[in-house]
């Protein structure tokens, strides 16, 4: 089984500032060990986008070899909004 969570980081931008973001980890999950399998850092700054996709992400079943497209799409939705 593959599991979608939000990972939570700080970062410094020259021209920001401090600021937090949120990530997307993908991990494999067989009985009582789990293995990280992907992760995509800096991905939301709005914490509420970053749910909505994981929520999506782990409700379809989403091959994490998609997740890359899926993250630009999701970004370019947001945008449009």
């Amino acid at each position: 089984m593959i599991e979608y969570r939000i990972v939570r980081e700080s970062f410094h931008c020259p021209y920001a500032g401090e600021y937090t973001a949120y990530g997307i980890a993908a991990y494999r999950i067989n009985n009582n060990f789990q293995e990280e399998i992907a992760h995509l850092s800096d991905v939301f700054i709005d914490y509420d986008q970053a749910e909505d996709l994981i929520t999506r992400c782990n409700k379809n079943e989403i091959d994490p070899i998609h997740l890359h497209e899926i993250v630009e799409d999701a970004i370019i939705l947001n945008s449009l909004l």
